[in-house]
């Protein structure tokens, strides 16, 4: 099963590396119909720097995502995070608990969000890779993100994302704390 696994990975990582490369040569072309003037209602910030609680296989992450934007209602978005998860045992009788595992969640996602104005509904793929301490346990999720987001033409306002996402794929996840809904606050810039 392991010899299967190592393949399925590598086409994994190929296609989400061949997607997000070309979402940003189209996502960044000049023949757009998009208007970049800043007192347009089709210009959008393409950064989102965020703070996500729950979901992505963390309790909490720091997340930067870059928009590359299609049309003046569609964008897609690809996004890195990095944060925090434990090991989880809810029972542990008749024999003592052992010590419970810290995790750093590094997540990335590539979804495609279609709205008007300031509303947006996305769908997508992710994946978190889970490092345990010292780097001696290593663990990934693979999963489909679909999420609401009040996105936030301004610079100084914040943006708010809920979204759910199942695991469809687990490489050595057993005890970890999964939360199918997230939240995350943050603003564009």
């Amino acid at each position: 099963m392991k010899d299967l696994m190592k393949p399925l990975l590598r086409l994994t990582f190929a296609i989400f590396l061949s997607v997000f490369f070309l979402t940003k040569i189209y996502g960044q072309s000049t023949t757009t119909t998009v208007n970049y003037d800043s007192t347009s209602q089709d210009f959008r910030l393409k950064n989102y720097l965020s703070m996500s609680f729950l979901g992505d296989a963390s309790l909490i992450a720091l997340n930067y995502e870059r928009q590359f934007l299609m049309s003046s209602d569609n964008f897609l978005s690809s996004n890195f995070g990095i944060g925090y998860n434990r090991e989880f045992i809810l029972i542990c009788w008749p024999s003592p608990c052992p010590v419970l595992r810290d995790f750093l969640t590094i997540s990335h996602h590539l979804k495609t969000n279609i709205g008007k104005g300031n509303n947006f509904f996305e769908f997508g793929f992710g994946g978190t890779l889970l490092v345990g301490a010292y780097g001696k346990t290593k663990s990934f999720l693979a999963y489909p993100i679909i999420g609401y987001k009040r996105y936030s033409s301004e610079a100084k306002k914040i943006s708010l994302r809920i979204f759910l996402s199942f695991p469809i794929y687990r490489l050595n996840t057993t005890g970890i704390i999964y939360s199918p809904v997230g939240v995350s606050l943050g603003k564009t810039f």
